[in-house]
Order: C-alpha cells, then sequence, then structure tokens
C-alpha cells in the first residue's frame, strides 16, 4: 500500500479515539512508566502527527511505537471501539516506509520464517553446536555477549529435543473427516512435543490430520514489524497451499495451535474451511463415548492475551481441562502482558523482563506442578521468568497437552 493511502487510513482511524483515557488503566507500558507516549491514547495521536506530516520518523518516536505489546486490552475498555491493532499495524507499515529500516532482528526473522526446512536445518545444527561443548566455550570466551546472542539462547528450551518430523498425512480407520494442522514458525523446532500431541488428540477424536509441508509464518511478525508487504505475500502463499489441498481432500476445518496467530490468521480470506483454536475445535467435537482418566494434578492455568483479547475466549483453556477428573484448576496473570508478545522480548528485553516477572510472581505461592499457556511465545517467556526466579519445578505446556496425559 503507498504511503498517501496509509497515511489516509491512519488518520481516519485516528479519528475515533475520543481521548477519554480509560486505555491508560489497563496499558501495561504505561502502568510501567506514566508516559503518555507509552498508552494508546499517546501512540494514537503520535501516529496521527506522522499522517499528517506533522511530526517525522525518529528514533524516539519509533520506540514508543514499537514498545507497545499489541496486547489489545485497551480494545477491551475502549467506549468507541477504535480498533487500535488495525491502527497500530498501518502505522507502523507508514512509518516503515516512510523511513525503512533493517535491523538485525529482521534479518533474524526472515531466516527464522524463510521455511521450515531451513528451520530445522538450523536447529540441528544448534543442537549439534551444544551436545559437542561449544556453547559453553564460547560462553566461557564471551563470543555469545560479543554476538548479542545471549538473551534469545536463553529463551531456548533446554535440552532442545530433536524437531518434529513431519509424516502428514495421519490417517486412522473410519474417520469423522480431515483437518489440516497449522504448526507456526517454530512449534515444530521448539516444542516438538505439543504438534505430537495435537495430532494424537485429533487422530483420537475420529479426525485424520494433515500438516502441510508448504505451509508457511503466518505473517504476524512481520506485520507487527512494519513489513506489510511481506506479511501479505506470506497470506497469498498459504492460501495458495490450503487450496491446493482442499482440491484433493474436503477440509472440516483447518486448526491452529498458538493463539499468537489468530489476530492474523483471522485477516485470511477465500478460506477452503475456518480457522479454528484446536482446544476451541476438540470442546466442539467432543466425541460422546471419550472416557479420560483422572489426573490427580494442580494445574495453573496463563490466558495470553491473543486468548483473551483477540479470540474472546478468555475461559477457553479452564473449560478444556475442567473435563479431566480430580484435576485441580488455578489461574495466574490474567490481568497483564506476559511480556512475549511475539519478538518483543527480543527487542525490548527489560520492559519484556519486568513483565514476565511480575506474572510469574503470582506463580511462587501457588501449589502447582503444571503450568499451561496456549501461546508458545508466552511459554518461552514463562519458562524463562522461572528459571530466573529458581523456579523450575514446575512442567510447561500447552493445554492439550495435560489433555493428551489424561487420554
Amino acid at each position: 500500500m503507498d504511503v498517501k493511502t496509509l497515511a489516509q487510513q491512519v488518520n481516519t482511524l485516528a479519528s475515533q479515539c475520543v481521548r477519554c483515557g480509560l486505555c491508560l488503566t489497563v496499558c501495561p507500558t504505561y502502568q510501567l512508566n506514566r508516559l503518555e507516549a507509552e498508552s494508546p491514547r499517546g501512540r494514537i495521536q503520535l501516529l496521527a502527527a506522522v499522517a499528517r506530516d506533522e511530526l517525522m520518523p525518529d528514533a524516539i518516536l519509533n520506540q514508543h511505537l514499537s514498545q507497545c505489546l499489541s496486547c489489545r486490552q485497551c480494545e477491551m475498555v475502549c467506549p468507541t471501539h477504535v480498533p487500535y491493532e488495525n491502527l497500530l499495524l498501518k502505522g507502523r507499515a507508514l512509518l516503515q516506509q516512510k523511513n525503512p529500516r533493517q535491523t538485525g532482528l529482521s534479518f533474524i526473522l526472515k531466516i527464522m520464517t524463510y521455511s521450515a526446512t531451513w528451520r530445522r536445518r538450523l536447529f540441528n545444527g544448534y543442537r549439534l553446536f551444544v551436545k559437542l561443548g561449544l556453547l559453553s566455550l564460547s560462553t566461557r570466551l564471551g563470543l555469545l555477549r560479543l554476538f548479542k546472542c545471549q538473551r534469545l539462547l536463553a529463551y531456548l528450551p533446554k535440552p532442545l529435543s530433536p524437531t518434529f518430523i513431519n509424516a502428514s498425512p495421519y490417517k486412522i480407520a473410519h474417520p469423522r473427516g480431515c483437518v489440516l494442522l497449522l504448526t507456526g514458525c517454530s512449534s515444530d523446532v521448539l516444542e516438538p512435543q505439543t504438534l505430537t500431541d495435537a495430532v494424537f488428540l485429533l487422530n483420537a477424536w475420529g479426525y485424520e490430520v494433515i500438516i502441510p509441508k508448504e505451509q508457511q509464518c503466518c505473517g504476524a511478525l512481520h506485520a507487527h514489524a512494519g513489513f506489510d508487504t511481506h506479511a501479505a505475500t506470506l497470506a497469498k502463499k498459504n492460501t495458495a497451499v490450503f487450496l491446493a489441498i482442499a482440491q484433493q481432500q474436503k477440509l472440516a476445518a483447518i486448526i491452529q495451535l498458538t493463539t499468537g496467530c489468530a489476530s492474523t490468521w483471522q485477516t485470511y480470506v477465500n478460506l477452503p474451511a475456518p480457522i479454528i483454536d484446536i482446544q476451541r475445535f476438540l470442546l466442539d467435537q467432543w466425541p460422546t463415548d471419550l472416557r479420560l482418566n483422572a489426573l490427580a494434578l494442580s494445574v495453573a492455568i496463563h490466558t495470553p492475551c491473543s486468548q483473551r483479547n483477540s479470540m474472546h475466549e478468555k475461559s477457553l483453556s479452564q473449560s478444556l481441562l475442567s473435563k479431566i477428573p480430580e484435576l485441580q484448576l488455578t489461574h495466574f496473570g490474567d490481568t497483564t502482558c506476559c511480556g512475549a508478545a511475539g519478538d518483543y522480548f527480543l527487542k525490548h528485553p527489560q520492559l519484556s523482563d519486568q513483565l514476565g516477572q511480575h506474572v510469574t510472581k503470582a506463580l511462587k505461592p501457588l501449589a502447582v506442578s503444571w503450568v499451561v499457556s496456549a501461546n508458545i511465545g508466552c511459554r518461552l517467556q514463562l519458562a524463562k521468568q522461572l528459571a530466573d526466579q529458581k523456579m523450575h519445578h514446575r512442567q510447561l505446556s500447552h493445554p492439550i497437552s495435560v489433555l493428551a496425559r489424561a487420554l
């Protein structure tokens, strides 16, 4: 989209804000530093000024807009229903066109989302690097600090499991139907067990599973970085893949596995089947003859911002796990963002850690052995923050993994 069109759209959306200030009470970054420019209201005014050429992009402006977590909590309290996330995405795209920026993080983003094959090779190489003791050596020599990658590596699971090998299609006898499973751009290398559990459950529910080998990143990370053209290209590629499969196989649904991609998947058009979160699909298609084993465990549920505010499914994980006999459920961290927010934990480490520590501190008095969250970014953030606070004894997973255990 050209600069003039983007500017007009940003200005139109920004004009819906009546500056009442209700968003300030729920904005995580405003609550941390009490700066107007770090609130939704303030950011809207900054974007409007840029759209009207009253303010030129600079490092300070970019920082204020980049530090928004896109948690969408402000949208939940806005009396005039300003579509803040849509405004922010268009605003960041406008800034990128007015002042193109290519950072080291942008390069990492392109590598991580280039292709599943490339990503698996990269992580298998890293596993070998660790196995040979080269990671420990690099740490002692200060090379990780030199290349500024110590924070990224701190978020990788330890130990890093072998990557998920896609053996799709996963067929069963007498299926109720067939579904596509979207893996996201990191589950196959960071959480292969989650994918294994997803296939196991969907098969147990009576559905054959196809994991498209040609699927790409949904485009969320690119859109939030201002690369709207690249995000649109990924959407077109994914849609073409889904349509091609649908020509050969009737699809009951396209299943998403991570809530962080939800708002982006919701923008896709002309799809051959609806995109549904796996938790919602399992609940809606619950087999009448299904029997689960009792689990005498205490589980703490973290509800990601994307599940609360994009999907509007605040109690989804609770509804799913309450099906398991004897399971004790509690909630934590439901009032603010955990600080993961896509690649935010890499771009803004100090703010991310402050938010993450605030959320995970709520776990300290809870006698729970298992912590669940439906977004992979949140799980990586929680795991890192729990490790920093010496709370290693909690198992951390997607809610479906607890369900798989019970089955």
